[in-house]
């Protein structure tokens, strides 16, 4: 079938042959949600039919962890119920894989959920608890952040080492840029890291300036903007991007799909754009007297796009099924997003939050 489209029907049967396995779907859908309630760590799975994508939810490293694998077959679905991923973007070296095939005693299926969300309920509470003592301890009033984020596999092997080696509070992470092909990290003492593909003019302007990167910003077609310590800024793209950058302070800068398309918000709240936005995000930001209270705007090539405005209200738009179930995970768990990028591939993308 093409676009890897998944008969619901076969998935179905695949998951009523997998021991301890419990559909949590709600009505006729081509979304399906399945509870693994396997111990000691539970997983639970998101299958998109229509697109081929599964996504598989597990805890570790006190966040839930979401592992992508893009345009599957049937025989990838079988595969993933019988052995589901272990991934995590920190410590991948300690996670353990058990291969034992033990079988186990017939529950049924309200046990298998009722067991399932306990582990789950136990773990969320036992992570509070931790994040609450740590602070206590510290003294320190700064939430630690965490991230979440899918790119391709490259991509994704170069920042969880990035992110591996950012402890503690001299790798506190300021700022963050994608374009889904590759990331630049800035942190709050001035050092900077980047995955390779980054825009070459962007690589070679931040290795020759002495003063340190405040914020970057990158899209396709190479396009880039950053801004440094001593006041200067640099950037490539259209030459319609020179006129707004010279009228008042930059706070960021969102790039979407074709070069034309670029949003700017300024230090004092206001924006403007050239090019095409995606409606959504041309509605949300003329209602209401958003024209003057905006914080950050994000874009992505495929219409995506995020707001955070001054007062930490949040909207998002133009997402795929797979992202909006992040962003509601994220309320539903209480999550304070600070910061969402989108790349230029359909999924692909980086989120900066913290733990209430």
């Amino acid at each position: 079938m093409d676009g890897k489209e998944l008969s619901s029907e076969e998935v179905r049967k695949i998951a009523n042959k997998t021991p301890n396995c419990r559909e949590i779907t709600k009505g006729k859908s081509n979304t399906l949600s399945f509870l693994l309630s396997t111990e000691p760590n539970p997983a639970r799975m998101q299958i998109y039919c229509d697109t081929g994508t599964v996504v598989t939810m597990r805890i570790f490293d006190n966040t839930i962890r979401h592992i992508f694998k893009h345009k599957c077959s049937i025989k990838d679905v079988e595969n993933i119920f019988q052995t589901p991923p272990v991934l995590s973007l920190l410590n991948l070296d300690e996670l353990q894989h058990d291969d034992t095939t033990g079988t186990k005693e017939s529950m049924s299926d309200n046990q298998m959920l009722e067991i399932g969300e306990t582990i789950l309920a136990a773990e969320s509470e036992a992570i509070k608890s931790h994040y609450l003592s740590l602070r206590k301890h510290r003294g320190d009033q700064i939430p630690e952040k965490e991230y979440a984020c899918s790119f391709p596999d490259q991509v994704m092997t170069e920042v969880e080492k990035i992110l591996q080696a950012s402890t503690g509070n001299s790798g506190r992470i300021a700022c963050a840029a994608t374009n889904g092909n590759s990331a630049v990290f800035v942190y709050q003492t001035g050092r900077w890291k980047a995955t390779d593909k980054i825009p070459r003019g962007l690589l070679t302007k931040m290795l020759q300036h002495k003063s340190a990167p405040v914020y970057v910003s990158i899209g396709g077609k190479d396009r880039y903007y950053a801004s440094f310590e001593d006041g200067k800024k640099v950037w490539d793209g259209p030459k319609s991007m020179d006129f707004f950058f010279l009228k008042k302070p930059v706070r960021c800068v969102a790039f979407g799909r074709a070069t034309n398309d670029i949003v700017v918000v300024y230090e004092d709240g206001s924006w403007k754009h050239f090019g095409n936005i995606p409606n959504g995000l041309n509605t949300l930001l003329t209602e209401n007297g958003r024209a003057s209270n905006i914080d950050c705007i994000t874009m992505g090539a495929n219409g995506e796009y995020f707001v955070k405005d001054k007062e930490g209200q949040m909207w998002w738009g133009g997402v795929s099924e797979v992202i909006d179930e992040i962003f509601n995970d994220m309320e539903e768990k209480g999550r304070d997003l600070q910061f969402v990028d989108f790349g230029c591939m359909k999924d692909s993308y980086f989120m900066m939050y913290t733990a209430l």
